[in-house]
């Protein structure tokens, strides 16, 4: 097991990073980094190993596909504009001391969470893998399960940021909620289909002896969307509008309301 590349890789993205977000002035542009952080450590851990598995073949072009669409839409979308509202408001409390707090409760933090993440990619691509049984028995089911979770997930998050980038470029829609499409059934489809992907990449190494540590991903990446980073930040400054407060009782944060 070679750690030297993943470490060279995380060393980068955080180098990269930071230094254009702070470059910039502009913290939110960290959203751009963050699949292109799971891409650069799945192209270094995954050219860098001698021997490809099917499971690593799988799960980089997954994050691949994954984190290249998701970074080169939000570079579109947030590259030219204000700072995000949650960025913006922790550098006002930061005071003077921004760069520094930005270093340390930003890109470090994120950092840290990314590597948690990225914890299928590091047992398909960086450590040396057996089985839990003859190949293909013990992991084919595995691999074609989780491929095709992953893939239903990356396209209901394209499709949800599709859907509300449509409906933001009409000009009657100011100031709206974007209720059509997935937004009928979920406030935040395209973290669902995040949540989604995640759980069909963290499938995919279940054949591996190590593989049931995979499984952390995709119950991280839950957590902080429902709990900390995803919904709660971004629905704040909704919370008493007549027509957010309907849509709550309606329809549920992620995850589709069975019973409404």
């Amino acid at each position: 097991m070679n750690l030297i590349p993943w470490l060279i890789g995380t060393i980068v993205w955080f180098l990269l990073s930071s230094t254009v977000c702070l470059y910039r002035k502009n913290n939110g542009l960290i959203d751009i980094f963050w699949g292109l952080g799971f891409v650069i450590l799945s192209l270094v851990s995954y050219f860098t190993h001698p021997i490809h598995s099917v499971e690593s073949i799988v799960v980089t072009g997954l994050v691949l596909l994954w984190g290249m669409r998701l970074s080169i839409y939000l570079f579109i979308r947030n590259w030219n504009k204000p700072e995000d509202f949650r960025y913006a408001a922790w550098r006002k409390g930061w005071g003077r001391h921004w760069v520094r707090s930005s270093i340390f409760k930003v890109y470090l933090l994120q950092g840290v969470i990314l590597q948690l993440i990225a914890i299928p990619i590091f047992l398909t691509n960086v450590i040396d893998r057996p089985y839990l049984n003859v190949i293909p028995h013990g992991s084919s089911y595995f691999i074609i399960v989780g491929a095709v979770i992953a893939l239903a997930g990356i396209t209901i998050e394209a499709l949800g940021d599709y859907q509300k980038s449509i409906f933001k470029k009409d000009s009657m829609n100011k100031d709206k909620l974007c209720m059509v499409g997935l937004w009928k059934i979920s406030r935040h489809p395209n973290y669902l289909g995040e949540i989604i992907n995640w759980i069909g990449i963290g499938i995919i190494p279940l054949g591996l002896v190590s593989g049931s540590y995979s499984l952390i991903s995709p119950l991280l990446i839950t957590l902080l969307l429902y709990f900390v980073s995803g919904v709660p930040l971004l629905e704040k400054r909704l919370e008493g509008r007549v027509d957010f407060e309907s849509y709550k009782l309606t329809t549920g944060a992620i995850f589709p309301k069975i019973i409404k």
